[in-house]
């Protein structure tokens, strides 16, 4: 999978790798990230527009992001949200998740 600069754009390979899962949430984009149970895991995430909300400290399920990768459809390049610390490809990047958009 790519590892992306800014979501959408390649960069270099990504090293490692894990089994592929689904979820279909339409929010929620961030407690996954961080939720222990998808360690070891690629996410690919069903709903067409994920991160329009951006990411904030109090609605992580942990202290770090335990998945190995995160595929969307459509990644927003802003965030709409009052609580919003970051966007969702910042965050993705200063954890290290190589993350891919545009794929249907």
């Amino acid at each position: 999978m790519p590892h992306v600069g800014a979501v959408g754009q390649e960069r270099a390979p990504a090293a490692g790798g894990g089994d592929l899962v689904v979820n279909t949430s339409q929010t929620g984009y961030q407690e996954v990230c961080t939720d222990p149970s998808y360690a070891g895991q690629v996410v690919v995430m069903t709903y067409p527009l994920i991160g329009n909300y951006g990411v904030n400290g109090a609605d992580a399920e942990s202290a770090r992001a335990w998945v190995e990768g995160f595929v969307v459809r459509e990644a927003s390049r802003t965030m709409s949200n009052w609580r919003a610390e970051e966007t969702l490809d910042a965050y993705l990047k200063r954890s290290g998740i190589p993350a891919i958009d545009h794929v249907d």
